[in-house]
């Protein structure tokens, strides 16, 4: 094992007894902490001695340890958006860890409307069962060719999901633009969200009931 920190990972201020060791899966650095404090945020019970965390990195098991300690969260909107998928998969996936996730989840659905690569957003949050603004997420995503979203989608039934919605989608979409065709030159009282909540109801097609299906 690689050499140990003398103090607590998460914050030079902590005095609390380090007696708990993190083990990185990047050339093995170690972080240490105080296992009290662990126990108050893992939804896992860590061993005494050491825990495990082969698939983390030094940096994610730091940010993670933020979240264990009596201090102002990290800043996620200087992290990059992987960096931000890898620490939630881990305070989701691993240990449970619900305020983490849940600053997690807000930084990613601040950057959801303007990120580039929407489809990835879609494929984390189903990952870690994040159904927050996911429908508006999905419809992002609808422009994207199959080709491309089947090297995404990896998993066949998230990949059917997300054809139904797409399928649907441009069904309400086909109807939505006709209906403007057809009737705006001679309604002038009617806008075109008026005509779109007349074809697309509320909850007509959402993301999360065909995911839960």
């Amino acid at each position: 094992m690689g050499r140990m920190a003398k103090k607590c990972a998460a914050s030079e201020s902590c005095s609390l007894p380090v007696d708990v060791i993190l083990q990185s899966s990047d050339s093995g650095p170690i972080a240490r902490t105080s296992k009290c404090t662990v126990m108050l945020f893992l939804s896992q019970d860590p061993q005494f001695h050491q825990m495990e965390m082969s698939s983390s990195s030094l940096k994610i098991i730091q940010l993670m340890l933020c979240f264990t300690h009596n201090m102002p969260p990290p800043d996620l909107s200087l992290l990059d958006i992987q960096t931000l998928f890898a620490l939630g998969e881990t305070v989701n996936l691993k240990y449970s860890m619900h305020y983490a996730s849940e600053c997690v989840s807000k930084e990613i659905n601040k950057r959801a409307a303007t990120h580039t690569k929407p489809l990835e957003i879609l494929v984390y949050k189903i990952k870690v069962s994040d159904l927050s603004m996911i429908d508006e997420i999905a419809r992002r995503t609808m422009d994207i060719p199959m080709e491309n979203a089947v090297n995404l989608l990896v998993d066949l039934e998230t990949f059917r999901i997300w054809v139904r919605y797409r399928d649907k989608w441009q069904s309400m979409l086909a109807q939505y633009r006709e209906a403007l065709t057809d009737y705006s030159q001679s309604h002038s009282n009617v806008t075109p969200i008026t005509l779109l909540v007349k074809v697309i109801p509320t909850g007509e097609i959402i993301f999360p009931t065909l995911f839960c299906k």
